[in-house]
């Protein structure tokens, strides 16, 4: 489709080719016709004179975006500029990406822009969708449905939000997703089993929620995850020992829930952490002397347990731990320990003193090396 801008330069135009074709013999018209009308086309793209629409995205996709605009005011949006233009012009839209041909939306982008009410069912027309953020703002609601719809997402991202409900188990058919994240929210329910199916899943944060019952054993299937963040919830049962077969983690917080049971022997199998929190659970037993194989960790939570027992010497491996951050606190640990463990332990404990608060029981959660810790900051820096 050509849309003619210059109107004056185009009337010129015409006006000399019909004086040019009634000086010509007829039989000639026809090979000068071609050849002026190529002169014409070439004159006017030189003189910048038309456009060309390279393409529309479909009515659905476009019904979409107007059905977020105003499901979430758009008009007080801290950015919204072009939005509501006319067709053929959402590839301007502040935040909206497009393809090379503008034919599909593929990314949107309004994260911390002031986005206030419910997330419209018609989100799952949106079937192109490659990227999807929308952190940082005050969306209420829940997750709908159709998100299932939206099987090229890569990239989701809608912490720091008011969402409630549950996590739709037809998140399992998002085969593309590497980064999930939903944390701060209100999210209740259990964690679907369908999310094991996410085997691409590089980072997936659900922490800071309201999510209960077991942490399903099919997450050890997950083997290409860096970060697992399940913190602040109401987890519980036993932490699952196929945990131990995320060999590529390097975060892992499961703090802040319900959790029992003693600490798996496997997670010695994950050599790359480098924060490891499970502070502030109901877990027993002895700390697993496999736990001196995580040669990379720089932080290690595990205050406000029912631990008890040893502490194994091994920890004494843990030679990267950052000095004045871990937490051993609250606990039933023996204080008989070598010379050499007492120094290293105090070293890393955070405030020093890890000795006599064991046996005080478990207290309400107090505050340690966790509340000021930016670990999470690293990971979530991507969204």
């Amino acid at each position: 489709m050509i849309f003619i801008k210059r109107y004056d330069t185009i009337s010129l135009l015409i006006r000399a080719k019909i004086q040019i074709m009634n000086a010509i013999p007829s039989r000639r018209n026809h090979k000068m016709n071609r050849f002026i009308f190529s002169f014409f086309f070439v004159f006017l793209a030189a003189q910048g004179s038309f456009q060309v629409a390279l393409g529309a995205i479909p009515a659905a996709q476009r019904n979409a975006l107007i059905d977020l605009y105003n499901h979430t005011g758009g008009s007080s949006w801290t950015v919204n500029t072009n939005w509501l233009g006319p067709a053929g012009t959402e590839h301007a839209w502040h935040g909206i990406t497009c393809d090379s041909g503008n034919n599909h939306v593929i990314e949107i982008d309004l994260h911390a822009n002031n986005l206030s009410g419910a997330l419209p069912d018609s989100i799952g027309d949106l079937t192109e969708l490659i990227i999807l953020k929308l952190y940082g703002n005050d969306i209420t609601g829940s997750i709908p449905i159709t998100i299932n719809a939206l099987t090229n997402l890569t990239y989701l991202a809608v912490s720091d939000n008011r969402l409630s409900g549950t996590i739709p188990t037809g998140i399992g058919t998002l085969l593309n997703l590497t980064y999930l994240s939903i944390s701060n929210n209100r999210i209740s329910g259990n964690i679907p089993s369908s999310i094991s199916s996410l085997t691409n899943l590089t980072d997936l944060w659900l922490d800071s929620n309201e999510l209960g019952g077991s942490i399903p054993s099919g997450i050890g299937g997950l083997t290409e995850l860096r970060s697992l963040a399940l913190s602040g919830n109401q987890l519980n049962d036993e932490i699952p020992v196929l945990i131990g077969s995320l060999i590529n983690l390097q975060y892992l917080s499961l703090d802040n829930n319900e959790l029992t049971g003693g600490i798996p022997a496997e997670i010695g199998n994950l050599t790359g952490l480098t924060y490891l929190s499970l502070s502030d659970n109901q877990l027993t037993g002895t700390i697993p002397d496999d736990i001196g194989n995580l040669e990379n960790l720089t932080i290690l939570l595990i205050s406000n347990n029912q631990l008890q027992g040893r502490i194994p010497e091994e920890l004494k491996l843990l030679t990267s731990l950052i000095d004045n951050r871990s937490d051993f606190r609250y606990n039933n640990f023996s204080t008989t320990v070598s010379d050499a463990l007492r120094t290293f332990l105090s070293r890393k404990q955070t405030g020093g003193d890890w000795e006599t608060t064991q046996g005080a029981g478990n207290p309400a959660p107090t505050p340690s090396a966790q509340d000021d810790d930016d670990s999470s900051c690293f990971f979530r820096a991507a969204t």
